[in-house]
Formats: structure tokens, sequence, C-alpha cells
């Protein structure tokens, strides 16, 4: 008994540990938008604002120090314009997937970024994204092998854009060849 309460714990704590952050919030904005920049299609769909919602919950702690982190760091000077455009940071906090497709169905939004998350698959979130067009981020490696588009990892104690080829061009992007050759492509 002793045993499998001992392997319990080990797969329990795995699964939280599993969906932290490997590149600090501060540097992975920085990068992102650099990367939103070699998106064709987004770069020509962003018009009058750039919508970039940041999805978590508000009962699970990381999720929510992840989202305040966030719009900390993108509230600064840095993030005030993309491709000329002003950047409108707004944020949702979740317990289902139907929530975010009815905020989403409400709302414009040009980028989602994932903190981590508790009971929802991410699956159900990308399906959404992929019908509705919207470009998702993530700092959760793990995220990005389950269908998000781009994420970043840490690779020689530096950070690693990670691009999921088939989301990102289901999600509608349209990455340059030389953002494309400086990525980890997940197949």
């Amino acid at each position: 008994m002793k045993k499998f309460i001992s392997i319990l714990f080990f797969f329990s704590t795995w699964q939280f540990f599993a969906q932290d952050i490997a590149v600090p919030i501060d540097v992975q904005f920085p990068i992102f938008f650099k990367i939103f920049s070699y998106d064709k299609n987004l770069t020509q769909k962003v018009k009058d604002h750039f919508d970039l919602l940041i999805v978590y919950q508000r009962k699970f702690r990381t999720s929510l120090n992840i989202k305040n982190s966030a719009q900390s760091v993108l509230e600064g000077k840095s993030f005030k314009y993309f491709n000329s455009s002003p950047v409108i940071i707004k944020s949702i906090s979740i317990e289902s997937a139907s929530e975010l497709d009815e905020y989403l169905a409400k709302n414009h939004i040009d980028c989602i970024y994932i903190a981590p998350l508790r009971a929802i698959h991410i699956s159900e979130i990308t399906s959404i994204t992929r019908k509705r067009k919207i470009l998702s981020t993530t700092g959760v490696v793990e995220y990005v092998e389950q269908g998000v588009s781009v994420g970043l990892a840490i690779k020689s104690e530096k950070p690693q854009i990670l691009i999921n080829l088939p989301a990102s061009k289901a999600e509608g992007a349209d990455f340059s060849s030389q953002l494309l050759k400086l990525a980890k492509i997940i197949e």
C-alpha cells in the first residue's frame, strides 16, 4: 500500500511540475513579440489594435501568478505597439474550454497566451484557436507538444523557440523561413 501511495504521489506531483514554465516571463514576451513579427498573416491581420488574451485560472496559484507577471511585463513601455498598432492586453480566468470559446465569440482577439492550467485538456483549447484562427502561445513546453503553436524552452541555458508547425498552420500562421530555421520544429 505504501508503494502504491508513493507512486500515486509521484505522478500527481509530476503533473504539477510538468506545467512549470521554463523561461521567465520577462524574457518570454520580448521573444514572443519578435516571433509575431515573423508571422506574415498576423502582421497583415492586425489593423487598428493588437489584442492579446492571457488565459489562466484564478483558483490555481501558479496560473494566477503567471498571469499577474505577464500583465505586469506587458504593461511596460516595450509592448505598447505591435506593427504600429496599439497593444491591448486582456485576460480571462476559465474553468472550462467552453468559457474561452464563448469569450472569443464576443471579443476580437489576435493571439492568446496560455498560462499553466489544471483540469482542462489543451486539445480543447487548441481546437477553439484553430476554429477561430487565433495564434496560441505558452511558456509551458508540454503544451506545445500537445498542440499549442508557439512556446519557449531552455537549451544550453538559453531560450529556444518551439513551433508546432501543424498547429500553427491550422491557426492560420505563416511563419517566415528565417524564423523556422531558428526554431525547434514540433511535427
